[in-house]
């Protein structure tokens, strides 16, 4: 601190002085080093050993200084910094100061000395007799100095020599310290200074006697010594001390060095009169003391003197003037103001109570800091003695966090806590306090509300309407909204309201009488008719209480009017705020809607409208367009759209839209469904709640108070509960509902949907909820709600980059049930096969969970079930979620002849559990196709979403044959299920068989195995002059290397049966030709067998030699794959296949390898030199041994790129080579 002091006084001295700094040997001199050409005529060298001097951002500090040492470990040697010369002739009382840094080991040293004759002759810089701060003794500096450290001396010894130079000298014997840190050097007279600082503004009353001026003085001298300051105060009308000027008082005392408090109560002038006035202070007035700037003593402080207002006092702050309230922050923050005076703009509180004008906390959105000091609104000077009775101070408030009323009196500067109040609130409400009697007669009062933000994202407050003085009623309307509506067929309108009276005090027989208007517009006048006068219940205290008033309409049409109320209509009482008691509610007059209702919104949105409740509407009916708004509708090209002109949602906004009226008192089961595109920033499956979302309220009162859909899972789709996969059991768990804040109440949200909602959800745009529990009303409405806020910086920002809204085909009817099976595919089983094993997803294509019900197979000679055909047997069918999938993976014995069937045939809901709107296509018939593989080369990518012939299972353990169907292998991803890497565990890409993420018991040989088998491939089709082979690429992962599991836990193989499945053999390649195995003799304890384990997470192309099987009529092959080991981030354990082929050239594996989607290769087998060639250039090639260690890589940066591998030894290589943003890997055969 003391530096920047010190730079300030020295900028003054030398500004006055005349003297140019930039000449380096010119005093007085004084050198910073902030820029980087400031030690360029500063020298240093090596005495002995090491000169490791260098000019840059030093240890402990934010500039550039002179250091020894290249890094915390000082090197031997004895190094010197030499300073230019200096001609000190003529100069009065010269010091040399500088500031500095020290650290070292014992032995090592800092000194500091200086040459009168240009370095001929060197001794240390110190005489007995000088003045000096911190100065070094014989053996130089202490060597401890850590924190920055001011060290000067007297040069009056040197009898001003004109030629004098200086140079740090530094020893080190391998100190472990950061050597000596140099900056801010000076060189000329000796300074001694005071700058008055500004002081604090000053508010006081007309009634204070006395005031304190509270502000810094800094006394800047070489030597940190004492002095003797007296400091004159006067009251001025301006800013210039002039002999007008009243002086108020003297203060005399001791000041250090640096920064000092200098305070000083004053009295008021009994004549002085409200208004704005100066108080200037003049140090050493009577220059007692010869400093280095005399023009730098006088500061400042305005004063607000205020008049005292009486009570009762009413602030709505509409009009604010110089008596009104005044925003402050303590005097120790950093932080800027937060209190702004207009209309609230956070999710939690919204314009004003009344008019336009209130005092909020929204600049809390620029914030994202867990605290900020305390900041306050401050009220006027009042005075209470002239009121007589109980007396209170009563606001309106809002917000979600709590505040703290604070009152001081008698001028003092003590603030005494009156309440801390409100938070967790989203609409206006009432507080009133009573005052303590200790201060209801005291004649100067003040009153101030204060905030403190001390959690992260917090949204703060705001209050409006404040009153002080004797208590009184305010009968009120609270809850006002615009949302309200009534059917167009009744003739009369039961409108509810909320009534309360805002007061603490109890008042007898207490009537209050409202009157009723119905208007065209939103303007109250003589034209508007009276619909009638009710009066109210005793609303005493501050109870609210809802209340009803019905009445016949002046009109049916349908369109949009005004109702008004009119509180205290007969002015019977005296209340604080007597402009509150009109209040308006815009009512929406429509017909009903038929049912059932649909709308795909292509030729009208009738009835529909919108609103909004903070900032922009960005709700329309109309064509979709934008940046990431989708370019088209469900349905059509029209829809209804939350976008603004630039096609994204308004930040910090909230908007509506409202259906029209419906009647569901005639229905049995009614469902609401749409589609929606509905996009939000998601963290996993978790909804950022800090950026909001959408929900779906409604309302069964005319639009007085509007709740949350709650549904269940099982009755609808999409809705609130959030879905995660746990890969412990293997299910997806729809688990928990995300609030959002920003909606009114912290309403429930909708998943979004890019969420992922399960494996078995047919699309996640789709929307399903029951609506059973409002068939008994006559009047529901639904309302769809955006909250948003955004992670930007600015609230008025063009659109948030990420969310958009799109709703269409919006329908309510009855529920609907729907079983079927949406895709056929064949089995491809062997003949020889005594189980019949499938699995498939049944579907209900309707809007209503179905019952528990069963389903029945059977194998038949064609496709109609009939009494010929041959039952298998039955399986439960649990109750299916509207547009999702029941997954089935079952076996059943096969019958003895099974060759002699075609089909097998599925019969849904067997039982006839469900009223179904299509019971036809229950049943249906997948071709058995066995032993159809007879053709090759066969080649499968697993690109298409049914797989024929493949069939995929897990079982309970590896050695049990009981099936776990929680876990699978797929070659899909379910929507929005999390794409990765081969590096993580979340599920790959399309067109792979992967192993889902398993956890399985801790260590345990009891682990679940996983399972895929391949149709059957009739081999006495293949052409035997040449050999067959299986080729495929994999990726076998898991964590056998880790000790405490052993380096067996898991693994992968591949096994082959002739049998129809009855025995399996592990599928071997002796020869080794490519790497079948990763390791000749290893075993695999989980599968008994050895096999491919944990290799580099890329993908291997593997090649076997299938000779031994020519001439064989059924042959099938299986994947299988075990693990010990709990899958986590770091270790992605599982099996994945792709490029699955069956050929009748073994060469024709490798070769056909030669050539990727992303780069060609040759020659390979390779000898020496391997070329590369991609349409993107390459940017690096990487060669991995096959159990992943680098031997080669080479950057490059062309389309065409050589390796050379000569060095390499004989054997399976792989070669990773990335170009652009893609990375692709091939085996290479290095001979």
């Amino acid at each position: 601190m003391y530096k920047h002091y010190f730079k300030f006084v020295l900028a003054a001295f030398f500004f006055i002085t005349g003297v140019i700094t930039k000449a380096q040997t010119t005093v007085p001199y004084y050198n910073t080093f902030d820029n980087p050409l400031d030690g360029a005529d500063w020298t240093h060298y090596a005495i002995s050993g090491n000169d490791d001097w260098t000019f840059t951002q030093a240890y402990g500090s934010y500039t550039e200084a002179w250091k020894t040492g290249y890094s915390d470990v000082q090197q031997p040697g004895e190094r010197v910094l030499e300073t230019p010369a200096f001609n000190l002739t003529g100069v009065i009382d010269p010091v040399f100061t500088f500031n500095h840094r020290t650290s070292a080991s014992n032995g090592d040293y800092f000194k500091l000395e200086y040459s009168i004759d240009n370095g001929t002759t060197w001794l240390i810089l110190d005489n007995t007799a000088a003045t000096k701060l911190n100065w070094q003794g014989a053996s130089g500096f202490f060597t401890g100095y850590t924190a920055a450290t001011k060290s000067s001396i007297s040069l009056t010894f040197l009898n001003n020599p004109a030629s004098v130079k200086f140079r740090f000298r530094c020893l080190t014997n391998f100190s472990t310290g950061f050597g000596w840190v140099l900056n801010d050097i000076y060189l000329g007279p000796k300074i001694i200074n005071f700058t008055a600082q500004p002081a604090l503004n000053i508010t006081t009353a007309v009634t204070c006697a006395t005031f304190t001026v509270s502000a810094n003085v800094i006394f800047t001298n070489t030597f940190n010594q004492a002095a003797s300051l007296t400091t004159k105060y006067f009251l001025s009308a301006n800013t210039t001390l002039d002999p007008l000027d009243l002086e108020l008082g003297t203060k005399t005392g001791m000041t250090g060095g640096g920064a000092q408090q200098w305070d000083k109560e004053l009295s008021l002038p009994a004549s002085t009169q409200p208004g704005n006035y100066y108080i200037l202070y003049k140090h050493d007035n009577d220059n007692a003391v010869a400093e280095s700037n005399e023009e730098d003593n006088t500061g400042m402080a305005q004063l607000t003197v205020k008049p005292v207002l009486s009570t009762p006092y009413f602030e709505n702050f509409e009009t604010p003037g110089p008596n009104s309230w005044d925003a402050y922050i303590s005097q120790y923050a950093n932080d800027d103001l937060l209190w702004d005076l207009g209309q609230a703009w956070r999710h939690h509180y919204t314009g004003a109570h009344s008019g336009t004008h209130a005092w909020h906390t929204s600049n809390t959105f620029y914030y994202d800091t867990s605290f900020i000091q305390p900041q306050w609104v401050e009220s006027p000077f009042l005075d209470l003695s002239q009121s007589t009775g109980p007396q209170i101070i009563s606001l309106w408030a809002s917000g979600d966090h709590t505040f703290t009323i604070q009152y001081n009196t008698d001028c003092s500067s003590t603030w005494t806590d009156l309440a801390t109040t409100g938070g967790g609130a989203h609409e206006w409400y009432p507080i009133v306090i009573n005052l303590p009697d200790a201060i209801a007669t005291l004649p100067s009062v003040r009153f101030r509300i204060q905030y403190q933000m001390v959690y992260t994202l917090p949204e703060g407050v705001a209050f409006d309407d404040v009153y002080i003085g004797p208590d009184k009623p305010d009968v009120v309307i609270s809850g006002i909204n615009n949302d309200r509506f009534t059917l167009s067929s009744d003739p009369e309108m039961s409108f509810s309201y909320s009534l309360l009276n805002s007061t603490n005090n109890y008042y007898d027989e207490f009537t209050s009488h409202t009157k009723f208007y119905w208007s065209a517009d939103d303007v109250l006048d003589t034209n508007d008719p009276l619909l009638g006068t009710k009066q109210e219940a005793d609303p005493n205290q501050t109870l609210e209480f809802l209340t009803t008033y019905t009445f016949t309409k002046p009109t049916t049409a349908p369109g949009t009017y005004y109702l008004f109320c009119k509180m205290d209509a007969n002015n019977e009482h005296d209340e604080r705020q007597e402009d509150n008691n009109v209040v308006r509610f815009k009512v929406n007059q429509q017909q009903l809607a038929s049912f059932p209702y649909f709308n795909d919104f292509e030729t009208e949105a009738n009835n529909w409208e919108h609103s909004s409740t903070l900032t922009a509407d960005d709700w329309h009916w109309g064509t979709a367009s934008g940046a990431t708004v989708n370019s088209t509708a469900f349905s059509g090209s029209k829809a209804l759209i939350a976008a603004n002109s630039n096609g994204r949602i308004t930040p910090m906004s909230r908007m509506h839209y409202y259906s029209p009226i419906f009647d569901l008192t005639a229905t049995d089961n009614p469902v609401m469904e749409f589609d929606m595109h509905y996009i939000m920033n998601i963290s996993g499956s978790s909804l950022l709640e800090e950026d909001g979302g959408v929900s779906v309220s409604c309302s069964t009162d005319g639009g007085q108070s509007w709740f949350d859909i709650y549904n269940e899972l099982a009755t609808s789709n999409m809705w609130l509960r959030y879905t995660n996969y746990n890969r412990e059991n293997g299910l997806d768990e729809h688990q928990r509902y995300e609030n959002s804040t920003l909606h009114y109440n912290s309403n429930l949200q909708l998943k979004p949907s890019n969420a992922y909602n399960g494996r078995d959800c047919d699309r996640t745009t789709h929307y399903v909820a029951n609506l059973s529990d409002f068939k008994q009303y006559d009047n529901v409405r639904f309302r769809f709600n955006i909250g948003l806020k955004n992670n930007t910086t600015e609230p008025d920002l063009t659109g948030n980059t990420e969310c958009t809204v799109l709703v269409d085909n919006f329908s309510i009817a009855e529920s609907t049930k729907d079983l079927t099976v949406k895709y056929s595919k064949e089995l491809q089983i062997s003949a020889l096969s005594q189980k019949i094993k499938f699995f498939m997803h049944v579907s209900n294509q309707g809007n209503s969970a179905t019952n528990l019900t069963n389903a029945k197979f059977y194998v038949s000679t064609d496709t109609t079930l009939d009494a010929s055909d041959y039952y298998l047997g039955e399986t439960l069918l649990n109750p299916v979620r509207p547009d999702n999938s029941a997954y089935i993976n079952t076996a059943f014995s096969a019958p003895d002849n099974l060759d002699d069937y075609q089909y097998l045939i599925y019969e849904l809901d067997a039982n006839n559990a469900n009223i179904e709107t299509n019971k036809t296509n229950n049943i249906g018939a997948w071709p058995l196709a066995l032993n159809s593989q007879e053709t090759y080369p066969y080649t499968n990518e697993f690109d298409d979403i049914v797989v024929n012939g493949w069939h995929q299972y897990c079982t309970a353990t590896v050695n049990s044959t009981t099936l776990n169907n929680n876990y699978r292998m797929r070659n899909t991803r379910a929507p929005n299920e999390y794409l990765s890497s081969v590096y993580d565990n979340y599920y790959p890409e399309n067109g792979i068989f992967a192993t889902e993420r398993i956890n399985p018991p801790y260590f345990s040989n009891d682990a679940q195995a996983f399972y895929l088998e391949s149709p059957s491939f009739n081999f006495t089709t293949a052409n035997t002059s040449n050999p067959l082979f299986v080729s495929f690429e994999f990726y076998c992962m898991g964590r056998g290397g880790s000790d405490e599991i052993g380096t067996n836990s898991d693994g992968g193989t591949m096994q082959y049966s002739i049998d129809g499945g009855t025995t399996w053999n592990v599928l071997e390649d002796p020869a080794h030709t490519f790497y079948w195995h990763f390791f000749d003799d290893f075993i695999i304890d989980n599968l008994d067998t050895n096999g491919w384990h944990h290799s580099q997470p890329v993908y291997v192309q593997a090649s076997c030699s299938l000779a031994f099987l020519a001439g064989q009529p059924d042959v099938v092959f299986r994947y299988k794959y075990c693990s010990k080991a709990q899958n986590s981030d770091e270790h992605a354990n599982g099996l994945r296949i792709k490029n699955f082929k069956i050929g009748v050239d073994e060469e024709l594996a490798v070769k056909e390898m030669s050539k990727n989607s992303l780069f060609t290769y040759y020659p390979n087998p390779v000898n020496d030199v391997l070329n590369l060639h991609a349409a993107t250039p390459i940017n690096n090639v990487a060669v991995y041994t096959i159990t992943g260690q680098k031997v080669v890589e080479k950057i490059a940066h062309d389309s065409n790129v050589q390796i050379n591998l000569s060095g390499l030894s004989k054997g399976v290589y792989l070669a990773k080579v990335t170009a652009g943003n893609k990375t692709e890997t091939a085996k290479i055969i290095l001979q």
